[in-house]
């Protein structure tokens, strides 16, 4: 795994990477503005070495995300690979990710307040997850 590098400012391909909005382990996910058309979308960034098979491990999972339809899943429009820097494009969520949303422990402090607790649209969400784990994406 490389060293977290803030890549704000730079280009991938035809995305100019605006804002940082999250890390995790292996990847940075960077608000981005499509360089000609002007929209706004999400670039997750691999922080890791580029083997050969690790691209192909990559560029898989970046087709079978791509073919996934549903409104509780985010769509892939675009992957690249920038000289050692390989990137997937995504829809941009203004209202950011559920963990950022309600973050871990944040409702099982007791059991009443779990109780109380109202997820929106959890029949599509879980048929979202369920996509996710059919693709082996969720384990």
């Amino acid at each position: 795994m490389q060293q977290s590098a803030n890549l704000t400012g730079q280009c991938l391909g035809h995305y100019r990477l605006i804002q940082q909005l999250g890390q995790g382990g292996f990847a940075e996910v960077y608000l981005a503005e499509h360089i000609h058309l002007k929209t706004q979308i999400a670039v997750k960034v691999l922080l890791t070495h580029l083997t050969e098979e690790a691209v192909e491990t990559f560029r898989r999972e970046a087709q079978t995300l791509a073919r996934l339809r549903h409104p509780s899943i985010v769509h892939v429009h675009d992957f690249g690979i920038a000289g050692d820097t390989a990137y997937l494009v995504m829809d941009y969520a203004p209202h950011g990710t559920l963990r950022h949303l309600h973050p871990k422990g944040q409702y099982r402090s007791n059991k009443k307040e779990a109780k109380t607790v109202k997820v929106p649209f959890p029949q599509e969400f879980g048929e979202g997850t369920r996509r996710l784990v059919s693709e082996g994406f969720v384990r």
